[in-house]
């Protein structure tokens, strides 16, 4: 027994309560596209006794391997990571029709006759590769990662019935271009033509003004990952070796000589089953030549002291070769007088910490200090780093929580910028696949953090253009609301109701209509609602004459669509008519008379129906001359002109979705409002357990969206903070991991739930994961800060917070503090106006990368909690 469909799920439906009491039965975990944010770190599922002991981990769907030469590789990691089985690839990308739950036979026309014959399901190529998996890895066990401290990516499965030489390695150059690269670690080495790319774009970058298009252009290309494509593992062959494709087609050696990829692509190595081959080809692999990658990973890590106190920066060099490396350091700080060893060696993937000493300079205005990193390895190549660094420095000093900064003047604070790419995760687009998503990921924060003897203080200023009243107030909200009543209504297919969606379109896109002064166009259409399944246009035109109408539906998430035709004086249906498929956009051409009602309904609920324009010609068809209603009549389908209908349409008018119209003087149109309810009891003694609307969460972005900051500390050493530290044959954080132990939501109550503030606990060490969903079980943990200080003000587009926390509210923080130890700290952003925003401390920098469990939601883009704060005594 299992299910859940992700760890989120499974958390919240089962564990929320923080009890085990659902573990008995719990046998395994389903999971949908969470890469490599494996849930394999749980120490009760682990360690679980009941039945089948631990809880199995299966992939049921996540087809992010569905090429030939992806899918191999994703089932190898997947399984590194923890996965006891691994879906990877959609089914119907192996083969056409699945032969058990489609028609067996067909009936064909012959020289006898008709005949019926067994049908044939297509095989396509990418079968051979789920075959060479299947054949190559199948259910081996994974036993290690062959390098945990660098590169390339060797997996190693046992051999089945413990044969040692019946063992697969599987080796690939880059995982990032399957799971993503900034949810990988080592995400900053890159190939050396990368690299070389890089270094005369930051050359250019120098030259050009701040605010310059050619400047964007740059700084997005450089925070573009491209795919390592020429790296190579060279190594002796041997006649017991043999290296295979991802089709399982044997790779012979040149000239004795093994030369493999490192690229996007797994490939296997086995041996021919001679005794104690298996051991000879790991040992030559761990001795094999790698060569294409930076040879040194740069992880920079902030100041955690005033520059006035002539601080340390810590580099931390990670050789991620297996052989000796040595070379000649280079380092600039902005404009810091700085000294550091310039002669480094490393052993075989080894990490040295290199203390960047600051001998003079003054702090800068902005706490920025651009970080630039070059190590010449000479012939092993060249590693290359680019960092704004900061001072991370939490005053002591008491502070008054009103909302007004001035207390918090001359503070070091900390920047938090949006970016010109909207964030929106793997995960999320899987879950919420007909969401829209909003694009926009713009945004700026100033955050300042402080502590005294009782209260840790955090204080925020946020530009935000977009006002927000405020959330619920979590702690007394009605999650009676979000549930159905005994009596709900469902609006049939006869439903009308529609919203219209503006957005601007590029001269390029020919699906955009073309805006009739002919320059410029428009991607404006007309939907129907959420609630509803259709849209409908009331038009009415001469009863003596046909209109020749033209609908255009633009191909933007929709698949195919329905359009039905009334009388409307009557409500007689006059024709019926289906477009199966829109391709780039399609024009649906009737000859209407009269007044007509026109229906657009769309192919399951999921999608809506969009219409751009209606457009007006003269017809050549003749009304009958008996004819008093309405009348309807079907011309054609035209699947070429798309956006370009100037010319061949409207010459008598046009109806522009959210632009400017041109109507012929005996037509009108006028967009339908209609409901059509049918009542839905609810059966009398089941519960309701179906939620009627998305519930709001405390998170800030789940249901309503609402402005607030989320806080997160991180300060328990991985691998005691209730979770396990990494899961077999790996290393931490090679898949997601807990990185925060205390998180709070800083919310602004809005007037209708009482007003004020709200710090909702988020998670405390002890307290099960959840999302606090209306009627979720409760745990001891659950609920607001009762002695904590919040307040939010707003001057024009500047939203002010400032908050305290007791220390009994977070012990393990104070400890940490009074132990004069660093803490890891981290802040993000949500404004209600850049819901694509992924606005945090963490995001983009070489300590962190990509971790669901750094702030709530999981589904969320997240960056893992590691960046250091110190503190001052």
């Amino acid at each position: 027994m299992g299910g859940g469909d992700s760890n989120s799920n499974a958390l919240d439906k089962f564990f929320a309560d923080g009890t085990m009491d659902m573990l008995p039965i719990f046998d395994f975990l389903s999971i949908h596209y969470q890469g490599m944010e494996a849930p394999v770190l749980y120490p009760e599922w682990n360690k679980r006794k009941d039945n089948k002991g631990r809880v199995k981990i299966w992939d049921t769907e996540s087809w992010v391997g569905n090429t030939d030469d992806r899918v191999g590789l994703v089932i190898a990691a997947n399984r590194s990571a923890g996965y006891d089985r691994s879906m990877g690839i959609f089914g119907g990308y192996m083969y056409s029709g699945d032969p058990n739950r489609s028609v067996r036979s067909m009936e064909v026309r012959t020289e006898k006759g008709k005949e019926t014959m067994p049908k044939l399901h297509n095989t396509w190529s990418a079968a051979a590769a789920v075959g060479a998996a299947q054949s190559m890895i199948g259910e081996r066990e994974f036993d290690r990662l062959l390098f945990k401290n660098g590169l390339p990516w060797v997996m190693i499965f046992d051999g089945y019935e413990n044969k040692k030489d019946d063992g697969t390695i599987v080796i690939t150059g880059d995982l990032g271009e399957a799971f993503g690269a900034e949810n990988i670690l080592f995400r900053n080495v890159r190939s050396l033509s990368e690299a070389r790319k890089k270094i005369d774009l930051h050359h250019k970058l120098k030259t050009l003004p701040a605010n310059s298009a050619e400047r964007k252009k740059i700084e997005n290309e450089l925070n573009t990952y491209y795919p390592i494509t020429d790296g190579k593992m060279i190594l002796k062959a041997n006649p017991s070796f043999l290296l295979y494709d991802f089709y399982g087609n044997v790779i012979a050696p040149k000239n004795g000589i093994y030369e493999i990829p490192l690229n996007y692509q797994g490939y296997y190595m086995r041996v021919n089953g001679e005794k104690g081959a298996f051991d000879k080809l790991v040992s030559a692999i761990s001795k094999a030549d790698i060569v294409g990658y930076e040879p040194i990973e740069i992880i920079a890590k902030d100041f955690t002291v005033p520059i006035a106190s002539k601080p340390e920066m810590e580099l931390q060099l990670t050789n991620i070769l297996n052989r000796p490396v040595k070379g000649v350091l280079s380092v600039s700080i902005g404009n810091l007088d700085i000294s550091y060893p310039q002669n480094v060696s490393f052993k075989p993937n080894e990490t040295k910490i290199i203390r960047v000493k600051v001998a003079n300079g003054t702090a800068s205005v902005d706490n920025n200090y651009p970080l630039e990193v070059h190590f010449d390895a000479g012939k092993d190549g060249f590693a290359v780093h680019w960092e704004n660094m900061h001072v991370n420095y939490i005053a002591k000093k008491t502070m008054k929580i009103d909302g007004n900064l001035n207390d918090w003047q001359n503070m070091i604070s900390q920047t938090i910028e949006g970016s010109s790419k909207a964030s929106i995760s793997l995960t999320e687009a899987a879950w919420y696949p007909y969401q829209k998503f909003d694009s926009n990921a713009e945004g700026l924060a100033h955050t300042y953090l402080a502590y005294d003897d009782d209260y840790f203080y955090f204080a925020a200023k946020v530009a935000d253009k977009t006002p927000n009243k405020g959330t619920l107030r979590f702690e007394t909200r009605n999650d009676d609301d979000y549930f159905y009543p005994d009596t709900a209504y469902m609006q049939t297919i006869y439903a009308m109701h529609s919203t219209i969606v503006t957005q601007p379109a590029a001269e390029s896109d020919p699906k955009a209509l073309q805006l009739p002064s002919a320059k410029g166009r428009m991607m404006n259409y007309m939907e129907n609602t959420s609630t509803t399944l259709s849209m409908g246009m009331d038009i009415h035109l001469p009863k003596d004459k046909y209109v020749r109408t033209s609908l255009y539906f633009p191909s933007i998430n929709q698949n195919g669509l329905s359009v039905t035709v009334y009388d409307k004086e009557s409500g007689k249906e006059l024709l019926s008519t289906k477009i199966d498929k829109l391709w780039n956009g399609t024009y649906l051409t009737l000859d209407l008379c009269g007044n007509v009602r026109i229906r657009c309904s769309s192919y399951g609920w999921w999608y809506t129906t969009k219409l751009s324009g209606i457009f007006f010609d003269s017809s050549d068809n003749v009304v009958n001359s008996g004819n008093t209603g309405a009348s309807a009549k079907l011309v054609n389908r035209d699947f070429d002109t798309v956006g370009n209908w100037i010319g061949k349409y409207g010459q008598l008018g046009y109806y522009l979705i959210g632009a400017d119209s041109s109507l012929p003087q005996d037509v009108t149109c006028n967009v339908v409002s209609q409901d059509d309810l049918v009542p839905l009891v609810w059966p009398e003694q089941v519960r309701r357990f179906t939620y009627r609307k998305r519930p709001t969460l405390p998170d800030g972005t789940n249901g309503i969206a609402t402005d607030n900051i989320l806080i997160a500390f991180n300060v328990i050493p991985i691998g005691e903070d209730g979770m396990e530290a990494e899961t077999k044959g790996t290393m931490p954080r090679y898949i997601g991991y807990k990185c925060t132990d205390y998180e709070y939501a800083l919310n602004t109550v809005a007037p209708e739930y009482g007003g004020g503030f709200e710090i909702w606990r988020m998670l405390v060490p002890g307290m099960p994961r959840k999302h606090f969903y209306p009627r979720q079980p409760k745990s001891p943990f659950d609920g607001a800060v009762k002695d904590g200080k919040l307040i939010t003000t707003r001057e024009g587009n500047t939203l002010y917070y400032e908050c305290a926390i007791p220390w009994s509210e977070i012990p393990d923080v104070k400890k940490a503090i009074d132990k004069g130890d660093k803490i890891k700290f981290s802040a993000r952003i949500n404004d209600d106006g850049a819901g694509a925003a992924c606005m945090e401390i963490a995001r983009g920098r070489s300590v962190s990368k990509k971790n669901s469990r750094a702030f709530h939601p999981d589904w969320k883009e997240h960056w893992a909690n590691e960046v250091e704060f110190g503190v001052e005594k």
